[in-house]
């Protein structure tokens, strides 16, 4: 009588879908995007044109993430069996540090959408015009305006197109916009 390998409902053997576990390549062996194995995606391959987040995340990642928590999910089943008490001590620990990270994450992005908002985005609007900038210009291309603008060494930056001709009068205008929203006093 043959022996019979062990697969999966489509058909794949269970030690291909392992390989892929823990390697980081897609579970049903489709790439979609072109990352490589330390390199992010930059693009999708797929015919759909779609591919989630996760598929732009270079490969040694996506493989320490599920290893990671494969490991950690055996560990905690280890755990539990052998020494309960002090498992779930570790686990309350972990637990407490991870959702300070993810609280301090959260509080980063938080502040700088509000820089964003209240400060990057009304001065970008108010220079597009005098600089004749695209409808749409991307801040991060044209403005660099550091969080704490008063503090000793804060440069904010204002690049200029090519295009620009830039007479006195319109430097001037440039540097008194800035100086009002910035509300530092600047060289120009």
């Amino acid at each position: 009588m043959a022996q019979r390998n062990p697969t999966t409902e489509a058909g794949t053997p269970v030690r291909v879908i392992g390989w892929r576990w823990f390697s980081g390549a897609p579970l049903d062996g489709i790439p979609r995007t072109d990352a490589t194995w330390t390199q992010p995606a930059t693009a999708v391959i797929h015919p759909s044109g779609r591919a989630y987040r996760w598929q732009y995340r270079p490969r040694v990642q996506r493989a320490g993430i599920r290893t990671g928590a494969t490991l950690a999910t055996l560990g905690e089943i280890y755990g539990e069996i052998t020494h309960p008490v002090l498992t779930e001590s570790l686990t309350a620990t972990a637990v407490a540090g991870g959702l300070g990270y993810a609280g301090n994450r959260a509080y980063r992005r938080w502040t700088l959408r509000q820089h964003r908002r209240r400060l990057v985005q009304p001065l970008m609007k108010s220079l597009s015009g005098l600089l004749q900038l695209p409808i749409g210009a991307s801040a991060e291309k044209w403005l660099v305006v550091p969080r704490n603008p008063a503090k000793q060494g804060a440069i904010t930056r204002v690049n200029l197109p090519d295009h620009w001709a830039g007479e006195e009068y319109q430097q001037l205008a440039i540097a008194r916009l800035v100086d009002r929203w910035i509300k530092v006093p600047m060289e120009a």
